[in-house]
């Protein structure tokens, strides 16, 4: 029997008071996520009714299925509710938008670069502290603090 691939990165969708209810790992803005128009309206309906009606999770898991499938079985979709996961999905299927797949592989790359980054930061023995100077995945940056 063949292993089975652990997921490149895992997708959070929730409902919160920010633009977007999909998180990987921070807030991901709907139009550099490339999901599709009909899934994103979808997603902000359900954030709508989820902050109104908490008891809205049937509809939270089925859009959590369509993300899942959308960008295939490489990533993990966790479906959350009060800030816990409540089920982990993965799609058995290719991506079914190549532009969302791409999309994410971009912040998987990201990510990726931003980790070797903070390894060679923290191994500079001239750097004191480091921290990134914003939060969104592809404006990221990082700045550091010499020591006096």
């Amino acid at each position: 029997m063949d292993a089975v691939e652990p997921p490149l990165g895992t997708v959070r969708l929730f409902a919160d008071y920010a633009e977007s209810v999909i998180w990987f790992p921070g807030m991901v803005d709907y139009g550099e996520s490339a999901l599709s128009p009909e899934l994103v309206r979808d997603l902000e309906e359900w954030k709508g009714k989820q902050l109104s009606d908490p008891d809205s999770d049937l509809e939270g898991f089925g859009l959590a299925c369509r993300v899942a499938d959308e960008l295939g079985g490489e990533f993990e979709v966790d479906f959350q509710v009060d800030g816990r996961a409540d089920r982990s999905i993965r799609s058995q299927s290719p991506a079914s938008n190549k532009a969302a797949r791409e999309a994410f592989l971009g912040f998987v790359a990201q990510e990726r670069e931003d980790e070797v980054l903070q390894a060679n930061l923290r191994e500079s023995a001239s750097l004191a502290e480091w921290y990134p100077v914003t939060s969104e995945p592809k404006k990221r940056r990082w700045f550091g603090r010499f020591r006096g």
